[in-house]
């Protein structure tokens, strides 16, 4: 049935122009034609009434204007631990009445499109709500004891939907740790990787902290930086220098692999006047430690260009030159070529080559060193 006037209505400008009004207190007397009536269905959702919205439009008009979130004049309404799912036609019985669930919602039917939908006589859209189910975050160390978060970390998402990995201060928390891993099982033994699907009930899942500062490291450029700012790193896929430069020098801090591989590292060398000692860590201090990680496939080739000025001659190491008593390595594998050569200018050059570094601490496991050294050297 069409209506002659709205006596109590808010005009809005955009409204107007599409011949519609907001239903509401104000003031204006519009004409309409039919009016569109958003209920939030809410039946046992929820014990707070919900009122609902309505809209004034004129005959054959799109509805441009519907509840939004960020909408100050026309907002949408939410019901805690759910999320608006979209407006929907209801299912009708045979008297054309809306069927009503055991819950007390109103049966859905079809979603409304707002784009190609014209309103020919009065209707009724009805909100539909779906669960929100919970991630929950519980910390622990690497040891497997529980650690109290800083923060929150129930994050809540309907069934079907996705939950990306949290960053910032969305993350889990603690205090002088930092989180390097998310686990299924409260053993630490199973990785968790997100994005998270949203299922038909709440999951509980596992953050893994390490005490002190860490870098969570996934790629040669971000090794690289790591180690030039002497940060502990923590490894979290395999890397591979086959395009990547290595740039690394002094480094005194703590590696955790955690079974990768860095592979394909390739340095060309070159021994001039002021310039005699190569290696592929410059030091390595006695804070430095390794764990569960291998180096493959490294290449090193040294090139004597000329006879050094200075007493000693060339110093090439396959790996370091000075590695610091204390240094520890555990669970380390280390495969590399270095070659030798010499031009023409450099007959009389002194090069002194060694697999590890000059004077390896004497507890160092030499057997997680496979290196070959083809040229002419000294040892």
């Amino acid at each position: 049935m069409k209506h002659a006037k709205l006596k109590s209505v808010l005009i809005a400008s955009a409204a107007v122009t599409f011949g519609l009004a907001l239903v509401g207190c104000g003031v204006g007397n519009p004409s309409y034609d039919y009016k569109v009536t958003f209920d939030y269905n809410v039946g046992s959702l929820s014990d707070h009434e919900i009122t609902s919205q309505y809209l004034a439009v004129q005959e054959n008009s799109l509805i441009v204007k519907y509840p939004k979130e960020d909408d100050s004049d026309f907002r949408l309404k939410t019901i805690e631990g759910y999320d608006f799912d979209g407006w929907y036609f209801p299912v009708l019985d045979g008297e054309g009445k809306p069927v009503i669930g055991e819950d007390g919602r109103v049966q859905l039917k079809e979603r409304i499109d707002f784009a190609t939908y014209r309103v020919t006589s009065d209707v009724t859209l009805y909100a539909n709500f779906a669960v929100k189910y919970k991630l929950t975050v519980l910390g622990k160390t690497e040891d497997g004891e529980d650690l109290t978060l800083k923060n929150e970390t129930v994050y809540r998402g309907a069934m079907g939907t996705q939950q990306s990995e949290p960053f910032g201060t969305e993350a889990a928390r603690a205090d002088g740790y930092t989180l390097v891993e998310y686990y299924e099982d409260e053993a630490l033994t199973q990785k968790f990787s997100f994005p998270y699907t949203y299922g038909e009930e709440d999951k509980t899942i596992y953050a893994k902290f390490l005490q002190g500062d860490w870098n969570l490291v996934e790629t040669p450029d971000q090794f690289n930086s790591a180690l030039r700012d002497e940060k502990n790193i923590y490894l979290r896929s395999d890397l591979d220098y086959t395009d990547v430069k290595w740039t690394a020098r002094a480094y005194s801090g703590k590696i955790r692999g955690n079974g990768h591989t860095v592979s394909n590292i390739a340095c060309e060398w070159t021994g001039r006047r002021g310039d005699y000692d190569f290696y592929l860590f410059r030091f390595l201090g006695a804070g430095f430690e390794v764990h569960d990680l291998t180096f493959e496939n490294v290449m090193l080739r040294f090139t004597a260009s000329v006879n050094p000025m200075n007493e000693t001659g060339y110093q090439v190491s396959a790996f370091a030159g000075i590695i610091q008593n204390g240094a520890v390595f555990d669970g380390f594998a280390y495969s590399c070529v270095l070659e030798i050569e010499r031009l023409a200018g450099a007959a009389n050059a002194d090069v002194y080559a060694y697999e590890i570094c000059k004077d390896p601490p004497e507890d160092l496991n030499r057997q997680f060193f496979d290196v070959t050294i083809n040229g002419d050297y000294k040892q």
